[in-house]
């Protein structure tokens, strides 16, 4: 599935190597990524935004696209909390991610955000980007809202 779309992306620009790239919702970079293919054999460059460090940590370790560990937002240096639920008795493991500031769910994880705007100030993007990839747990017209 993944292949299939960064080759839709690839198709789109008839196979142009060297463009520009930002994936939110990065995972670990190799599976589940749609950005993975466009770096590794189209010289594809980008940033790659992921917020859960267990997936972040392998990610900036197998890819060459800068990497952050934030959550995109419609605004930046706010604290959330990321919780896992356990919903199908011990099987499956969902990942929830709950926006407020007094988070009391037991294992939860403190996380910071960045605004989308922000993002490409922090590493001063000034190149069109030719594909962005949101997958960001239904956050994804908070994060497009949030943008000037």
């Amino acid at each position: 599935m993944d292949d299939l779309i960064s080759n839709e992306v690839l198709n789109f620009y008839n196979f142009k190597e060297g463009l520009y790239f930002i994936d939110i919702g990065a995972n670990n970079g190799k599976f589940k990524s749609n950005t993975y293919n466009l770096e590794k054999n189209y010289n594809w460059e980008g940033i790659c935004v992921e917020s859960l460090p267990y997936n972040y940590n392998s990610l900036k370790n197998r890819r060459k696209a800068i990497c952050e560990n934030r959550v995109l937002f419609y605004n930046s240096d706010k604290d959330i909390y990321y919780t896992k639920y356990n919903y199908n008795l011990n099987t499956t493991i969902n990942e929830y991610i709950r926006y407020n500031e007094d988070n009391l769910y037991k294992d939860s994880i403190k996380l910071k955000t960045i605004r989308f705007n922000d993002l490409l100030k922090k590493y001063k993007c000034k190149k069109k980007i030719n594909y962005l990839n949101i997958n960001s747990k239904s956050m994804e017209l908070c994060i497009l809202e949030a943008v000037d």
